[in-house]
């Protein structure tokens, strides 16, 4: 019987491990705002973009 009263917590442990992915999800509401600076690093794209033109100079040196 005892054995069996340490498999009921047991179901209840998995059932803790979702909720803590439904904690992250939370935070992924501090991503969503951080989402803005995804266009930022869209335009931070075409900067390195020109470093590989300017790292064509040294190159061609």
């Amino acid at each position: 019987m005892p054995p069996s009263i340490v498999s009921l917590p047991s179901p209840p442990k998995i059932r803790s491990a979702p909720a803590r992915p439904s904690i992250s999800s939370i935070p992924a509401s501090p991503r969503i705002s951080s989402s803005p600076t995804v266009p930022v690093s869209t335009s931070f794209a075409p900067v390195p973009v020109s470093v590989c033109p300017g790292g064509t100079l040294p190159s061609g040196a």
